[in-house]
């Protein structure tokens, strides 16, 4: 058991690392596009657009790929 928590704990601290490493203004110029139907602050501005603000960056990632 004490394997999988040290697994999971190396796999969370690489994956912020990697997640400083993104451009953040190369993210703000694709977000342009998305903010038309969600919002610069991710709440919806039409009643078919989900809110983005508040979910976690799993949801997100999955509801992306999909």
């Amino acid at each position: 058991m004490r394997w999988v928590i040290l697994v999971l704990a190396a796999l969370a601290v690489g994956s912020t690392s990697a997640l400083a490493a993104g451009d953040a203004v190369a993210g703000k110029k694709k977000a342009i596009k998305c903010s038309v139907c969600h919002g610069m602050d991710g709440i919806a501005k039409t009643p078919l657009s989900s809110n983005l603000a508040g979910q976690s960056a799993i949801y997100l990632t999955r509801a992306f790929k999909a």
